[in-house]
C-alpha cells in the first residue's frame, strides 16, 4: 500500500514540476535563437517584406501595417537607428509582398530601393497577389496558365486597363471557370 502511494505522490510531483516547463513552451512572447528574431503570435496587423542587400540579417520579416519603408528598415537593421528621413525618397507605406534592398555601400551613402517580390515568392509565402501589377512570368507562375494564356492576360490588361476584380480574367480569351478556381486562392 506504501508503494502505491509513493508513486502516485512522486507522479504528482513529477507533473507539478514539467507544468511550468510546458507553459513556457507555448508562450506567445517574443523569443530569439541566437541573433535571428523568432516571429511569434500577434492580434497586430502586419505586412510581410522581405529585407535584403548589405544588411547583417536579410529575411523575411512581418511590420506592423502602415509602417513607412524607414521605419522598416530602423526596425530590421542594425546601426540604421538614427537615419534621417531623405536616406529613403519620401518613405512610402509599405505593402506586402515588397523587397527593401538596402544600397552595398550604405556606409557612404546610404539609400534603399523598393521592389516588388515575383509571384513565386509571395505564392510562397502567403502574400495575396494582385492581377494589376503582375508581369508575364508571374502570370506563367500559376498553376494551368501557361506562356500563351499569360501572354493575353497582359495584352487585355494593356488595352482594357485594370481588372476590377479576380472575374473580370473571364474575358480573356482561354480564361473559364476551371482555370479562375484553382488560381483564386493566391489572389
Amino acid at each position: 500500500m506504501m508503494e502505491k502511494w509513493y508513486r502516485l505522490a512522486l507522479s504528482g510531483l513529477v507533473v507539478f514540476l514539467l507544468i511550468p516547463i510546458y507553459i513556457s513552451g507555448r508562450s506567445d512572447s517574443p523569443r530569439s535563437v541566437g541573433d535571428s528574431p523568432v516571429f511569434f503570435h500577434s492580434d497586430i496587423e502586419t505586412v510581410r517584406i522581405r529585407v535584403a542587400g548589405n544588411v547583417l540579417n536579410p529575411g523575411v520579416y512581418d511590420v506592423p501595417a502602415g509602417a513607412t519603408a524607414l521605419s522598416a528598415i530602423k526596425l530590421t537593421v542594425a546601426g540604421w537607428s538614427d537615419v534621417s528621413r531623405g536616406t529613403v525618397f519620401g518613405t512610402p507605406v509599405l505593402k506586402g509582398g515588397e523587397v527593401l534592398i538596402v544600397a552595398d555601400n550604405y556606409a557612404l551613402r546610404p539609400g534603399i530601393t523598393i521592389q516588388n517580390m515575383c509571384a513565386r515568392e509571395k505564392m510562397l509565402l502567403g502574400i495575396r497577389l494582385n492581377p494589376n501589377t503582375m508581369n508575364l512570368d508571374d502570370w506563367e507562375a500559376l498553376p494551368g496558365i501557361g506562356p500563351a494564356l499569360a501572354g493575353r492576360i497582359i495584352e487585355y490588361r494593356q488595352k482594357y486597363g485594370d481588372y476590377g476584380s479576380l472575374d473580370a480574367l473571364k474575358y480573356v480569351s482561354g480564361v473559364g471557370e476551371g482555370t479562375l478556381h484553382r488560381v483564386r486562392r493566391y489572389f
